[in-house]
């Protein structure tokens, strides 16, 4: 089982986990960059994506809006990786905003997230994940309620 723990709130941020058969306690730092509003992770708890915060969410994050892959290393500590630029999205809730709400794939090749990158419906995005850095990733967008989650459209990560 797997949680967003922050010791204390908004100041030191983990990604932390129980394993329920043996109650081994693990925990994964962040720095305040890497938290996000929401997680999620592989089957085999490798890897997790983030799909970051604005800067009045919990983490004040100054460069927070971001779709970011964290891998597990072999000395338990976590790796980012930018994966999208998320600076034009629409976090704020309140104000007709969508978290974008990550989920890996099961075949671990797609980190797929809802936007809303300017006025009008939002969308659902999938990025590849690969050895690329950051500014070759390729997303899909598409739109749920026209498509039913075909690919329509093709843009570049920065």
């Amino acid at each position: 089982m797997w949680f967003d723990l922050q010791t204390p709130r908004s100041q030191d941020f983990w990604i932390a986990g129980v394993t329920m058969e043996t109650g081994r306690k693990i925990r994964y730092h962040l720095q305040r960059d890497w938290w996000g509003v929401h997680f999620n992770s592989s089957r085999d708890d490798t890897l997790f994506a983030s799909d970051g915060g604005d800067p009045s969410q919990v983490a004040y994050a100054a460069d927070g809006m971001w779709i970011n892959l964290l891998r597990v290393q072999p000395n338990e500590t976590v790796t980012r990786e930018k994966l999208v630029n998320m600076s034009r999205h629409n976090y704020v809730t309140g104000r007709g905003g969508v978290e974008p709400n990550v989920h890996i794939t099961p075949d671990r090749k797609w980190i797929v997230f809802t936007g809303q990158f300017a006025e009008g419906p939002r969308h659902v995005y999938a990025v590849e994940i690969g050895k690329a850095n950051a500014s070759t990733k390729r997303a899909r967008q598409s739109n749920r309620a026209r498509n039913h989650g075909s690919s329509s459209s093709r843009y570049s990560s920065p």
